[in-house]
């Protein structure tokens, strides 16, 4: 998927994974030549109607391959997400406006999202 706008940071889970989430998907992406081109492939988007991403793309460093992991609750561009052990910790961000658990978020959350990251060897 040609998306951005990523956190930077604590991202490595296990000493071989950069987890890379939500995000933003622009009108141009820069070509290896330096050209603009379209954007390829379709992001995943929990809010439909809503600009940014709830993707979480994995990058396995050992194996050279992009994978998924499982997509957040809402869609968010640019969490300060920190990864420790097994856990990954999500920060605020922008949402565009979200419900989870039945409260509402505005578009800077004061939100802490908390997961465990599985390892799952293939």
């Amino acid at each position: 998927m040609a998306s951005g706008n990523f956190p930077s940071g604590q991202i490595i889970a296990f000493d071989r994974y950069i987890v890379l989430v939500g995000g933003y998907q622009y009108a141009k992406v820069l070509g290896p030549d330096g050209s603009l081109k379209p954007p390829y492939g379709a992001v995943g988007k929990h809010y439909p109607n809503h600009e940014y991403c709830s993707d979480v793309f994995v990058y396995d460093v050992k194996r050279g391959k992009f994978g998924t992991g499982t997509s957040l609750p809402l869609n968010n561009n640019l969490p300060m997400t920190v990864v420790e052990s097994d856990r990954i910790h999500l920060i605020g961000g922008e949402t565009g406006g979200a419900t989870l658990d039945g409260e509402p978020f505005g578009h800077h959350p004061d939100l802490c999202l908390v997961g465990t990251i599985l390892e799952i060897s293939r």
